[in-house]
C-alpha cells in the first residue's frame, strides 16, 4: 500500500488549506517553497528507506496545502466580480437595496428547493447591469426563483433581483459551503428569463441527451418504475416518486439508487470481459475505459461516479500493463486526483461518505 500514506498526507494538506480559518491564497507560495525544500531533502535521504518515506509524505502534504490554498477565494473581491456588488444579507429585503440584472450561463438543471415551492438556479455570471449599462462580470450566482423555471443547463439567462451575500444558516457555514462550490452571490425571489438556448457543446449535448433519455423512460414505463430506473441508470434521483424515495430513506437503502461504483463495475465487466475474448489487453482496456468515462460524464460526474470511474480506468490500465492491482491504492489515487482537480471536494459530504464506505469495504470486508 505505498500510495496510501502519500494520498493521506496530500489530503491532510488539502484539508488544512481549504478549512484553516483566515487562510488566503497568498500562503500558497510559502507552502510551495516548503515543498521544494522537502524535494531537496528527499534527494539527500533517498538511500535511507524510513527517511525517504517521511520526506515523501511531507512533500505530498505541503503540495496538498499549496493546492488547497490556491482554491480559496480572494479575501478582497475582484472589482469586476459580481461579489463586489453584494449587499449584506441583513439589508437585502430593504426597499433601498439595489435591484440588478445579471446575465450568465446555467451551470446545471434547476434544483427544487423549499419543499418544491421554489427552484435554485446556479449561474456562471457573464455580465451585470450597473447604472443603466451592461458591463462584463465574473463569479457564480445562486438564484432562488419560482418553482417552474424553464431553463436547462447551458442556457443563457437573465436574473433580476437583489444581489446579496448568502444568508446565514444556524449551525452551518452556508456562505463558506457555497464559496467552495464557486458561488459567492445569492439572489432570493429572483425572476429568471431565458435569453438563448444552450449552445452546442459536449457538456450541454450530453445533458440534453440525459434529459431526453429520462423523458423517454417516463413515457415508456409507469410510475414508480420509470422514476426508479431513471435514478438507477441516469442519476435523476429527483424523478423518483417521493413516497418511494421516503421508503428507501426509512430503510437506509437510498444508496442503492445513487449512480456509483456498482453501475460502473457492471458496465466495465459487461464491456471488458466479452471484448477481451477477441482483442488484446490494451485495445480491450481502452475501449472499456472509454465507455466508462463516457457513461460517467453522461450521468453528471458526481463525486461517487467520478471516484468509481477513476478507479475503473486505473484498474483497466493495470490490466493493460500486466501489473498487479491493489484496491486501496486505486482508492488513494482516485482521492488524490479528485482533490487535485477540485480541492474543495474534500469538504463535500458525498466525497467523505463515498471514500469512507469504499475504504471500509476494502480494508475490513473479506476478499
Amino acid at each position: 500500500m505505498p500510495l496510501v500514506p502519500l494520498g493521506c498526507a496530500w489530503m491532510l494538506g488539502v484539508l488544512l488549506g481549504t478549512g484553516w480559518p483566515g487562510a488566503t491564497p497568498d500562503g500558497a507560495g510559502i507552502a510551495a517553497g516548503a515543498a521544494v525544500g522537502c524535494a531537496g531533502a528527499l534527494a539527500l535521504v533517498w538511500p535511507h528507506r524510513g527517511a525517504r518515506w517521511v520526506a515523501l509524505a511531507l512533500l505530498a502534504g505541503w503540495l496538498g496545502l499549496a493546492r488547497g490554498l490556491l482554491a480559496l477565494p480572494p479575501a478582497v473581491p475582484d472589482p469586476q466580480s459580481l461579489r463586489a456588488l453584494n449587499v449584506p444579507a441583513a439589508d437585502a429585503r430593504s426597499v433601498l437595496a439595489p435591484h440588478r440584472e445579471v446575465r450568465g450561463r446555467v451551470l446545471a438543471d434547476p434544483d427544487p428547493a423549499r419543499a418544491g415551492r421554489a427552484a435554485q438556479v446556479r449561474v456562471a455570471v457573464e455580465a451585470v447591469r450597473v447604472d443603466g449599462a451592461w458591463r462584463p462580470a465574473t463569479g457564480g450566482l445562486l438564484a432562488v426563483a419560482g418553482p417552474f423555471v424553464a431553463a436547462v443547463q447551458g442556457d443563457l439567462v437573465e436574473c433580476a433581483g437583489v444581489v446579496q451575500d448568502p444568508p446565514a444558516v444556524a449551525g452551518f457555514d452556508y456562505r463558506a459551503w457555497l464559496a467552495r462550490h464557486g458561488i459567492e452571490s445569492y439572489m432570493d425571489g429572483a425572476t429568471v428569463h431565458v435569453l438563448a438556448a444552450a449552445v452546442d457543446a459536449p457538456e450541454t449535448t450530453l445533458a440534453r441527451w440525459r434529459r431526453e433519455a429520462g423523458l423517454r423512460t417516463a413515457a415508456m414505463l409507469p410510475e414508480p418504475e420509470a422514476g426508479l430506473l431513471r435514478g438507477l441508470l441516469l442519476g435523476q434521483q429527483k424523478a423518483i416518486d417521493p413516497p418511494l424515495w421516503q421508503d428507501f430513506n426509512t430503510t437506509q437503502t437510498s444508496w442503492l439508487i445513487v449512480v456509483s461504483g456498482a453501475q460502473i463495475t457492471m458496465l466495465l465487466l459487461l464491456v471488458f470481459r466479452p471484448v477481451r475474448r477477441v482483442l488484446y489487453p490494451w485495445p480491450s482496456a481502452l475501449l472499456a475505459g472509454a465507455v466508462v468515462v463516457l457513461y460517467a460524464v453522461f450521468v453528471g460526474l458526481g463525486v461517487p461516479v467520478a471516484r468509481a470511474a477513476v478507479m475503473g480506468v486505473l484498474y483497466l490500465g493495470a490490466l493493460g500493463l500486466g501489473r498487479p492491482v491493489t484496491p486501496i491504492n486505486l482508492l488513494a489515487v482516485a482521492a488524490l486526483a479528485l482533490t487535485a482537480l477540485d480541492p474543495n471536494t474534500i469538504a463535500d459530504a458525498g466525497f467523505e461518505l463515498s471514500f469512507a464506505a469504499v475504504a471500509g469495504i476494502v480494508v475490513f470486508a473479506p476478499p
